[in-house]
This record gives structure tokens, C-alpha cells and sequence, in this order.
């Protein structure tokens, strides 16, 4: 009998230690989840500043250390501010050398290194596209910006080119990056589409998506209106 006890009183114990154990696991979880969202809020908070040294720096509002060092425009004398997508996912840039500059930042695939920090411990990006985007003398691309995505979707649903097309959802593109507004010392405004968005709403509007007859109607009646 008094042996039946002491197993009776070992298996209690057995199951009160395993419910310690899970409870422990439990709050170990709970805790490493709050520092993981705690460090994610970090990288989120940063400040984009351009400076004329050519030179785009990306500071973490935390303890304001720079995080990446972007270059590749030249900005020594005009004020040239550089503007993130909507996405987040790029920068663009006006430039002193004709060009408009486009940089790819954090993503999924490339992610900021949540451990860096201190005045001499970030990332360097080097890599970026440009295009030429004004003939003005002198040749400076005073700003640029992203137009929205949504008025970029819009636009393409109301051009009736794709009268296949109800919405867009369903295409794989980021619209907030697809389309460049930039102004030059001139003060010329210019609109910038990228081919690869034209491209991906053609493909997913079938192959009797683009409406080429609407479209040469339509020109038609424009030019006949011009020359009457």
C-alpha cells in the first residue's frame, strides 16, 4: 500500500514539473515575440536625408545611427530631396547630370540587418538604375517623385486600352513604383512609365485585352478635329 502511494505521489509530480515546463516554454515564446515586433517597429521608424555630398543616408529614429548610405546621383550645389514609394520598397532621386536615379531598398529577399548600429556600423548601396530626363541647361533634375499607386491603376482602367480588365488586383506589380513624375531647372514637368508595368497589365489583359482598333479611332478623331 504505502508503495502504491509514493508512485501515485511521483506521477503528481511528473505532470505538475511538465505543466512548469509548458508554461515556462510559453513565456519564453510570449517574450521573444515581444523583442522580435519590438525590433521590426525599430527598422520601420527611420528618416531618409539627402545631402549635397551625393550622398543618401537612411537614420533609425530609435538612436538616430545611420542604417544604409545610398549613392550614385550627383547633388553638390541644388537642393535635391529623394522620396521613397509608397511601397517603401524604392528611393528616387533628381540629379545634377541629367539622369533620375532609382535605388531598391529593404525587402523580403534583401532585409535591413536589424543589428546594425553605432556612427560606423551600416549598409552601403551602390547599386541603382538611372535614366536621362532632361535636356536643360544647366542639366538638373530638380525633383521626382512616385505618383500613388492607386491613381496609377485608375489611369490604366480608364485609358480604354484594356477593356478586358475590370481591376488590377490580381497582377503581381508594385503600381506605387510604376510611374515617375519629375521636373527639371527649366521647370518642365515629364511622366515617366516603366515598360516592365506596361508590359505585366498587357500580359494579364489577354490577347484581347489591348483594344488597338479603340485606340487608332481615337486618334484619328483627334487629328480630325485638329485639322478641321
Amino acid at each position: 500500500l504505502g508503495h502504491g502511494i509514493s508512485d501515485s505521489e511521483g506521477r503528481s509530480n511528473e505532470k505538475q514539473t511538465h505543466r512548469t515546463t509548458i508554461l515556462a516554454a510559453k513565456k519564453a515564446v510570449k517574450m521573444v515575440k515581444s523583442l522580435t515586433s519590438s525590433k521590426k517597429k525599430q527598422v520601420k521608424e527611420q528618416l531618409l536625408i539627402t545631402t549635397n555630398d551625393s550622398r543618401m543616408r537612411l537614420v533609425g529614429m530609435n538612436d538616430f545611427c545611420m542604417v544604409r548610405k545610398f549613392k550614385g546621383h550627383l547633388n553638390a550645389c541644388y537642393q535635391i530631396k529623394a522620396k521613397f514609394s509608397e511601397s517603401g520598397d524604392f528611393i528616387v532621386s533628381g540629379s545634377e547630370s541629367r539622369t533620375c536615379n532609382i535605388w531598391n531598398t529593404a525587402t523580403k529577399r534583401n532585409p535591413l540587418n536589424v543589428n546594425v548600429t553605432g556612427l560606423h556600423m551600416y549598409d552601403k548601396v551602390k547599386g541603382y538604375e538611372c535614366f536621362e530626363a532632361t535636356k536643360a541647361d544647366p542639366p538638373v533634375v530638380t525633383d521626382s517623385t512616385f505618383a500613388p499607386g492607386q491613381a496609377v491603376e485608375s489611369a490604366f482602367l480608364s485609358s480604354r486600352l484594356f477593356p478586358t480588365l475590370q481591376n488590377l488586383s490580381h497582377i503581381d506589380h508594385d503600381f506605387s513604383s510604376a510611374v515617375i513624375v519629375t521636373t527639371d531647372y527649366e521647370g518642365t514637368m515629364r511622366v515617366f512609365l516603366r515598360r516592365a508595368c506596361f508590359d505585366a497589365v498587357c500580359h494579364a489583359s489577354g490577347p484581347r485585352g489591348f483594344d488597338d482598333d479603340d485606340n487608332d479611332n481615337d486618334v484619328k478623331n483627334v487629328s480630325g478635329d485638329h485639322t478641321d
